[in-house]
């Protein structure tokens, strides 16, 4: 019989932990508690809060909790199903209609959260016959999307439009018997780390010279940047598909739910509960 005493199934997790800390890289989960709209108490001291995304402190708002209350007693904790099923309440179905009409677009559609909307959207637009051009900075959800597409992708050079040309004049050169189905642009409009912004109108540009999809993440512009709140990707109507977890600027949950804003496809039907 083999000796294993000295085999310690979790020895990884302890040097994995290690290392973090010394590179002072290890996360840790602080709890704290809401004061007020923009406050919040951790360890006995009162913080102005600049790391949520509760940006104009609507979680605090009393005509928004009084709102909520009123849903909650008519409709519940929850839908009790998904909406593919008997999840969709006529609630969902207006709110969506007011995102739409709000967003300047034909149709919007309510997901769980943003993560979620990215990453399955991009799988059902393009596959292995796709290709994908992505910004070097997206946020993971985009990437989870895009690897799950199986699509050929390649990602340029942080909002360096000159280098997408060239990456697409490249690659389609390299292939010019082999035409792709799809040809998508995804990136963000505002990107969180840096502050910095997407010339949003260089791609539409760019995307209508190349006959491509172009995809924009808009979370961080989202009730905050652009008319009215609309966010950076609002004032054109040639971006084909635009995400956004309006949690951070409404301040549901934390990071949940997404929507996502397109045209709306003549002739489809709707699916049967």
């Amino acid at each position: 019989m083999i000796d294993r005493s000295w085999d310690d199934k979790f020895s990884f997790i302890t040097q994995a932990l290690n290392d973090r800390q010394k590179e002072q890289r290890l996360r840790q989960l602080r709890g704290v508690e809401p004061f007020g709209a923009v406050l919040v108490k951790y360890q006995g001291k009162t913080l102005l809060n600049f790391s949520g995304n509760d940006y104009l402190g609507l979680s605090q708002h009393p005509a928004v909790m009084e709102r909520a209350r009123a849903y909650l007693d008519r409709y519940g904790v929850g839908a009790g199903a998904s909406r593919l099923v008997t999840g969709t309440l006529e609630i969902h179905e207006q709110l969506e209609t007011d995102f739409a009409a709000f967003l300047n677009r034909e149709a919007a559609l309510l997901l769980n959260t943003g993560f979620q909307a990215n990453s399955t959207l991009l799988p059902t637009l393009f596959d292995r016959s796709s290709l994908i051009l992505c910004d070097r900075l997206v946020h993971n959800s985009l990437l989870q999307g895009i690897r799950g597409s199986q699509a050929k992708f390649i990602r340029y050079r942080h909002n360096d439009l000159g280098h997408l040309e060239q990456c697409l004049n490249q690659h389609l050169d390299q292939n010019p018997n082999r035409p792709y189905n799809r040809i998508g642009i995804v990136t963000e409009t505002l990107f969180s780390m840096d502050g910095d912004r997407a010339d949003v109108a260089a791609l539409v540009a760019l995307a209508q010279r190349y006959n491509a999809w172009l995809y924009l993440d808009d979370a961080h512009g989202a009730g905050v940047l652009g008319q009215q709140g609309q966010g950076l990707a609002a004032p054109y109507p040639e971006v084909d598909v635009r995400s956004s977890p309006w949690a951070k600027p409404l301040a549901v949950l934390g990071r949940s739910w997404g929507v996502v804003s397109a045209s709306k496809t003549t002739g489809s039907t709707p699916v049967p509960a």
